[in-house]
């Protein structure tokens, strides 16, 4: 219902599709066409299409492209494509080279599709869905005839033509790779032991029992080695043919539409959009794990179980949402504070006591891509009450701040919480601005809050070594021991019933079987630190591990699964404060190992299209190449290498923002010369107002490093620097602080380090001062009252630096 199955057309997916020269050939037919037109030799036994394919392409390469062009391209779709457009796909992967599928979505059943068709083949950049419910990516793994005339390379049907693919740096192949793993697949009409690709792909997957069942449907009859083969790697086999399949699911599908409770919505691709996106949270489902008392992350029924301990700001939140549930009020409240503080915890009651007063359902945004900012305002039009909960706002700012214009638009109430990491929270602010309310939430709890911590604990059996002390012992240690701090003293509780949080995460981790496990742990660490939870394609991939699945690695080995979470097929630790004191206490060369087998799986799936989506991938991505976070991790000594070891085109070397931060880290360094050189690249990748403001900063650097040693060259890179930083503030969005928060920062600090000189602050620096602080007073960027806020320390600052 959801759109989450993605489909393999084999071969027989085009059988009975025709052309002007008739039924389009396969397999045997084809290598008999290739024979009789080409004049090959007659073939020994158990020649197989490949092998004659490759024949004919050596000795006529100027003649192959165009032969099989003609065959295979102007196809009419048979008829069961009718019930196979009508249903909404993840991805649709082809094994064939025809059009078959063009003609089904864009000509013959163009009327009764349900999605649009966006046709890509492995040779093509990478592309993202704008929106996955109307539009939906088919993939030609093996090539496009209609293409094979202009690129020699573009049909794969030989071992040769898979290894070039595989060697090629294309990136289709390995998307493909992860996507499988991910979601369920409906296989249609193809022979796995013949197609090399597929058949790896299917090995490394192993379905797992509690996943949505893959299917694969084949009219002929199976041996019982083929049933076992199959049934192994997880596939419900199916003998039938395309046609009646879909007919079956196509009924199935109606029948399924119509039980819905809102069925005339989902039906809406609006309103299905939405349900991709979000999921709604049920307070009432308890699902298997659940250790909240060891300091697991929050989970719904932890909740309504009452296990968390209500936090006094609750109330505080509760009347800031009741506040906002009129006809015409707008509500966007963000809990922010550091790690551990119980942000997460605290916003689920909150979510639970509104529930349960009100009724109002409450969804969790558990999307890959950026919001569908329409999709969720038609949804909150039409069920009003709805609360919107997402973790991460600073990702979604500037579309929760459509999606608040865009209510009040429709006139319609807008709920949203959401959580935010304290030192995200000025961007918040920049892009939010009007009806946003924030509240941070303390790392030290009160004795009202303790008690009532201590209280459920103890009707839970869960105080350890407290069970025999007093009450007024008991509060010696969460507030005498550990100065009232939530994880702390949590941690410290677990410490008297044998390890505390950490210990029992580095215990485990020390005690894993082998390094496959460490570096799926590793790389799942490194993607929750950076405030993301990793799709375990992506960790099985980065840690080289074929044939298995999440749960059979957990059967296997324990303490894999004592400190790993898998849920709705993504991974986490327990914590992500886990996470973050583990790769403290690692040593150097294991983070640079597990940020490098990170980044590296990443790169196929990050492209300017995944970009302009905020997919899953480009968001950890992002975030990785963070030159402050990799100098945490890897100390200064090891970051250009780090950078240099991931420049290839295949890799990032296309992209703006690592170049951006591998210039500002070796800025950081005194290494200005090379970061000019970076900075440059990145302009090169991609001028815009971004890259333009690393380049003005790296500018300014240099002038402020180059005041005592040669005043000329000083003043002349600040100049270049305000120059580029004009022309950076022109091409940014008018509610953009970043150019005037870098002007009036190293302005600054390039007066001071004049004045620190005895030397005169020029004239032209404060008419810049002047103009530039004449443009943020009337700018869009400085409306909202920390922004005015801000602006006037600056000013003070700067008329405080004149008259000392």
């Amino acid at each position: 219902m959801n759109g989450e199955y993605q489909v393999v057309l084999g071969a027989g997916a085009s059988r009975a599709a025709t052309n002007d020269y008739g039924t389009l050939p396969a397999g045997d037919s084809l290598s008999s066409d290739l024979i009789r037109d080409f004049h090959l030799p007659d073939p020994p036994p158990n020649t197989t299409l490949p092998q004659v394919y490759e024949m004919a392409a050596r000795r006529f390469p100027d003649k192959i492209s165009s032969y099989m062009s003609r065959k295979f391209t102007g196809a009419t779709a048979p008829s069961w494509y009718r019930g196979f457009v009508s249903i909404p796909w993840r991805y649709i992967w082809t094994l064939n080279i025809d059009d078959v599928l063009e003609d089904a979505y864009n000509k013959t059943f163009s009327g009764v599709r349900r999605q649009k068709l966006t046709s890509r083949s492995w040779t093509d950049s990478h592309y993202v869905a704008q929106r996955p419910a109307d539009e939906v990516i088919g993939l030609h793994l093996h090539g496009q005839a209609i293409k094979a005339e202009q690129n020699l390379g573009e049909l794969i049907f030989d071992i040769r033509g898979y290894l070039h693919a595989t060697a090629s740096g294309h990136r289709w192949h390995k998307i493909f790779a992860d996507e499988y793993r991910d979601w369920p697949v409906i296989v249609l009409g193809a022979r796995l032991q013949g197609e090399l690709d597929l058949y790896s792909a299917l090995t490394a997957k192993m379905q797992d029992q509690d996943e949505a069942p893959s299917v694969l449907v084949i009219p002929d009859e199976l041996n019982e080695w083929q049933l076992d083969d199959y049934s192994s790697k997880g596939l419900i086999c199916v003998r039938a043919t395309a046609e009646k399949f879909l007919e079956a699911v196509a009924r199935d599908w109606n029948q399924y539409a119509k039980e819905y409770k809102k069925a005339e919505e989902i039906v809406g691709p609006l309103a299905f959009s939405f349900l991709q996106q979000w999921q709604r949270v049920n307070f009432g489902i308890v699902l298997k794990r659940g250790a909240f008392f060891e300091g697991h992350d929050p989970l719904p029924s932890d909740i309504s179980a009452k296990l968390d301990g209500r936090r006094e700001v609750t109330d505080d939140l509760m009347e800031i949402l009741q506040d906002g549930r009129g006809q015409d009020s707008l509500a966007i409240l963000c809990l922010f504070g550091a790690p551990f503080a119980g942000k997460t915890t605290t916003a689920l009651r909150l979510l639970y006591d509104v529930n349960q007063k009100t009724g109002a359902e409450v969804f969790e945004y558990r999307g890959l891509a950026k919001i569908d900012v329409e999709a969720a305002a038609q949804w909150v039009r039409k069920s009003p009450g709805s609360i919107l909960y997402l973790d991460g706002l600073a990702d979604f700012r500037e579309e929760i701040s459509r999606l608040r214009q865009r209510c009040r638009e429709l006139d319609v109430p807008l709920q949203v919480v959401a959580t935010e990491r304290e030192s995200r929270m000025r961007t918040v602010r920049a892009a939010v601005r009007r009806d946003l309310q924030e509240k941070r939430i303390p790392v030290r709890i009160t004795k009202g809050e303790a008690n009532e911590i201590l209280s459920i604990r103890e009707a839970n059996n869960r105080l350890g070594g407290l069970e025999s002390k007093s009450w007024p012992e008991r509060f010696q240690f969460i507030f005498g021991v550990h100065k009232g701090e939530l994880f702390a003293a949590l941690s410290g509780i677990e410490e008297y019933a044998g390890q505390g949080f950490i210990r029992r995460t580095v215990s485990r981790y020390e005690s894993l079987s082998n390094d496959e496990c460490r570096t799926l742990f590793l790389v799942t660490c490194v993607t929750s630190a950076l405030g993301y939870q990793l799709p375990v394609g992506l960790a099985l991939s980065a840690s080289e591990m074929t044939n298995v699945t999440i749960y059979s690695l957990f059967e296997r080995d324990h303490n894999l699964a004592d400190i790993l979470n898998y849920r709705q097929g993504r991974l986490t630790p327990h914590h992500r404060v886990f996470a973050s004191h583990l790769l403290e206490r690692l040593d150097r060369q294991s983070k640079w190992n597990a940020t490098q087998a990170l980044a590296r799986t990443l790169a196929p799936h990050v492209s300017v299209s995944a970009i302009r989506q905020k997919t899953l991938p480009y968001r950890i991505a992002k975030e990785l190449m963070d030159k402050d976070v990799l100098h945490d991790w890897l100390g200064s000594d090891q970051l250009d290498a780090w950078y240099e070891s991931l420049e290839g085109e295949e890799l990032f070397g296309w992209n703006a923002r690592f170049w951006e931060q591998r210039a500002l880290a070796q800025s950081e360094l005194g290494h200005h010369s090379w970061a000019l050189h970076y900075a440059y690249k990145a302009c090169a990748c991609n001028k815009d107002a971004y890259t333009l403001n690393t380049l003005a900063t790296i500018k300014l650097r240099w002038a402020i490093d180059q005041v005592s040693l040669d005043y000329s060259e000083s003043s002349s890179s600040y100049r270049e620097a305000v120059k580029i930083l004009d022309e950076c503030r022109s091409r940014a969005r008018e509610d953009s602080e970043y150019p005037y928060i870098t002007f009036f920062s190293y302005t600054l600090r390039y007066a001071r380090k004049l004045k620190s000189g005895n030397m005169t602050v020029e004239f032209r620096v404060k008419r810049d001062w002047d103009l530039w602080m004449g443009h943020a007073r009337n700018s869009e960027a400085f409306s909202y009252p920390q922004g005015g806020n801000t602006l006037n320390q600056y000013h003070r600052d700067w008329l405080n630096l004149h008259v000392s």
